[in-house]
């Protein structure tokens, strides 16, 4: 009837007013007085007029029960509107939790298309009066309580029997539209046409664990973190099927996410499922999503944690290491910035690159200018293109050049993400190559060094840090760092220094997957210990720093130590606080100490 005379009604085409159910498990669901169901099919709607394949779901039924229970309260005679929150708005959110992806728009936009029209906006305020009136007998899901009617599994639904009494049928849209275009246009009345959606499960039981401390506010959230020594946070929702599908194995569920919105807000939560685990009241960990063998080996580690000595870092009263200061080091100074473009010029102008680099032409009309902060990406690749070929002291001032450009945004994600490579050949690969124990190499000296320093400045940027918690580049990092550890040169040694710990201090994975290279770096900085050439206070002051920031709060690292290096550690550091006799040095072996022995 609607798309026969709705043109003539509503001033437009309308197919049909729909009611819609979800057929999922061999029933059909729907929002009549509140979440019920039926045989498909079999609903007082009569049969469908049109069926649709939503397709597959994975979420078992017990946990779409649960899910139903869940939203039960938003689902009542009480909350229904004919024209907000109605039939469609039901089964587009099962869609949503079965499937990933609600019904089609057009569905639930019906009843806004109809209020727009003249004569929505006229009957509109009517047909919501009108509602009540018009019975269903439906199976109704839930008691008054909540509780969830006994329901038949196997053989035929009877039509018409109603746990729940008679109730109004909140869902009958076409029904209601039929009512008043009867009194309005001369067009008779009749019974509803029902749309469907349907849904299959591959799958057909599971368990859910129980027992929550339901998170009321953000106060009582900070109190936990404050209090607890290890805790674990899920921010999640009854229609998110990830959350659903990962709550059996998590002990300590919130009852509703949105019984806490203040506490989403404060820790910026941007997707569901997200995990926060916190020990001793600093943030451990965090990840994404419903990965169950994250979640029990993170839970694992973090009980871990509560019973051994390093779980008391936190606590320890240090002398020099600041295990609270945050801020990666950088190396930030402009140094000559008119001596640098005049290399840079120099070297894009000469024979070599005008023969080797395909076109400087970007390069040049930037230089012109000179704005760090607005270099275009042409003009870098171009620069990248100069690095590759460039020696000695060009080389160097092309680094620098690089070193300040690491300290902006854009410039650091384009270089990182599209030239990483050549930095694994100009820098690590080519660095590895020499001997850097010659005290005579002193312009490879310098190149190592400013190396170090364009790295170190890439924990400037949010790009920069998002970048190194890749595997490749962190590893490559780390590894570089402890292969300069071994230089001769002490302003080397103390750049690598502060590379490695800008890095330990950004990086958000879990540590343990950095544990083969951190054993590598700590050894080689316990074997530099023991070198007597070694009495330079910068450099041994960086070393025992960026230990400390190795040792903190990584129970791997301190079971290595004490397992198998006990007695060679202290032996090298006692010795190292006899040759170099500074008041920090004994301070920073004091802290090491502390978080590792007893």
């Amino acid at each position: 009837m609607a798309a026969q005379f709705s043109r003539q009604l509503v001033g437009k085409h309308i197919e049909g007013v729909w009611h819609t159910g979800i057929v999922v498990y061999g029933k059909e669901y729907y929002f009549g007085g509140g979440i019920s169901y039926d045989a498909p099919g079999q609903t007082p709607f009569g049969r469908p007029t049109k069926t649709m394949d939503l397709g597959f779901t994975e979420i078992p039924e017990d946990i779409f029960l649960e899910f139903l229970r869940e939203v039960n309260p938003r689902f009542t005679q009480e909350t229904y509107h004919v024209f907000k929150h109605n039939c469609n708005n039901f089964t587009d959110e099962c869609a949503q939790f079965l499937m990933g992806q609600g019904i089609p728009h057009e569905i639930v936009d019906l009843p806004n298309q109809f209020l727009n029209t003249p004569l929505g906006k006229m009957v509109g305020p009517m047909m919501q009066q009108a509602q009540d009136s018009l019975k269903v007998r439906s199976h109704s899901l839930f008691d008054d309580g909540g509780h969830q009617n006994p329901l038949q599994t196997t053989g035929t639904i009877p039509q018409g029997s109603n746990f729940g009494g008679n109730q109004p049928n909140m869902n009958d849209m076409n029904s209601l539209i039929n009512q008043f275009a009867s009194g309005m246009g001369g067009v008779g009345s009749g019974p509803g046409s029902g749309g469907q959606s349907t849904a299959s499960s591959n799958y057909s039981s599971s368990s859910s664990s129980k027992g929550a401390i339901a998170i009321k506010n953000l106060q009582q959230l900070q109190k936990l973190i404050k209090e607890t020594p290890a805790l674990a946070i899920d921010f999640w929702s009854p229609t998110c099927p990830p959350c659903i599908r990962i709550k059996p194995v998590f002990e300590s569920l919130a009852q509703s996410n949105d019984e806490c919105r203040d506490c989403a807000m404060a820790f910026k939560i941007t997707s569901i499922p997200q995990f926060y685990f916190y020990l001793r009241g600093d943030q451990f960990r965090e990840f994404k999503g419903a990965r169950e063998d994250q979640l029990m080996s993170t839970l694992i580690e973090l009980g871990e944690l509560v019973m051994t000595k390093s779980s008391t870092h936190k606590n320890l009263n240090y002398k020099q290491f600041r295990p609270m200061n945050l801020a990666p080091q950088g190396f930030t100074s402009m140094g000559n910035i008119d001596k640098m473009r005049e290399f840079v010029q120099t070297f894009a102008n000469s024979d070599d690159v005008k023969k080797e680099v395909k076109s400087t032409e970007n390069l040049q009309k930037w230089l012109v200018g000179f704005k760090l902060e607005n270099m275009p990406r042409e003009a870098i690749d171009e620069l990248i293109s100069m690095i590759e070929i460039a020696e000695d002291k060009f080389k160097i001032a092309l680094i620098d050049l690089l070193r300040l450009l690491m300290m902006y945004e854009h410039t650091s994600a384009h270089i990182l993400n599209r030239h990483w490579n050549t930095f694994e050949v100009t820098v690590f690969g080519y660095i590895q190559c020499m001997d850097i124990r010659d005290a005579d190499a002193k312009v490879m000296q310098n190149y190592h060094m400013i190396c170090l320093k364009m790295l170190g400045n890439i924990y400037q940027t949010e790009a920069g840090k998002e970048f190194l918690q890749g595997d490749d580049a962190s590893s490559a990092l780390i590894d570089f760092c402890t292969y300069s550890f071994s230089s001769i040169n002490p302003k080397v040694v103390f750049a690598a220094a502060i590379v490695l710990f800008n890095h330990i201090l950004c990086y958000k994975r879990e540590k343990s997957l950095l544990y083969n290279h951190l054993e590598k770096a700590i050894l080689k900085i316990n074997e530099a210990f023991a070198d007597p050439t070694l009495v330079d206070f910068e450099a041994v002051y960086g070393l025992l720093l960026c230990e400390c920031r190795i040792v903190y709060q990584n129970n791997d690292i301190c079971k290595m130590i004490v397992e198998k290096q006990e007695e060679i550690f202290k032996k090298n550091h006692q010795v190292l606080e006899l040759r170099v006799k500074n008041p920090k040095v004994k301070e920073s072996i004091d802290d090491v100490f502390q978080m590792l022995f007893d």
